[in-house]
């Protein structure tokens, strides 16, 4: 296996060039978890986020995981304010999640961009990000360690990322 990376380190991932379907494109981020990939799926014609799980894990702690991902992705969450999962695999022994691309900057990079702000503008934004947990989590999965680089703003629209490892 590969040793797991923490967010200090500074080389990208040298990954495979797929996961799956997915084509690796760059590395556009590192979450606590291991790095995040800009792919392609040239089935859809479409970019896809591919989270790498850059872990220390037996084979079989794996699997677990695996299944856990596939839980979720097959409970198909879409549309609420989620960033919606696509697929799951193992690649070189990696184990990833693909889920839509959100062109969009997280919130902790939009707090320091434009802080501080009034309460009128932050309270919609609170809003959605509260309709978009409970939605998830009318449906049996909890987010488990929210941090505002999981929420993704744009000018129309706000996503949650993260969920699908902790499940109620």
């Amino acid at each position: 296996g590969v040793p797991p990376r923490t967010r200090d380190d500074a080389s990208p991932f040298a990954g495979p060039s797929a996961f799956g379907e997915f084509r690796v494109m760059h590395q556009i981020g590192i979450g606590l978890l291991g790095p995040v990939f800009r792919t392609y799926d040239p089935s859809h014609d479409r970019l896809v986020a591919v989270k790498a799980f850059h872990l220390d894990i037996t084979p079989e702690q794996a699997r677990v995981l695996i299944e856990s991902l596939e839980r979720f992705v097959e409970a198909g969450f879409s549309g609420s304010g989620v960033v919606s999962p696509i697929a799951v695999g193992l690649e070189q022994d990696v184990p990833y999640l693909a889920q839509e691309y959100v062109a969009a900057e997280s919130f902790e990079t939009a707090i320091r961009r434009y802080a501080p702000t009034t309460l009128e503008s932050a309270l919609p934004l609170v809003s959605q990000i509260a309709a978009a947990l409970d939605s998830v989590h009318g449906q049996g999965v909890v987010h488990g360690a929210i941090h505002l680089r999981d929420i993704f703003v744009a000018p129309d629209d706000l996503r949650v990322n993260g969920f699908g490892l902790v499940q109620t």
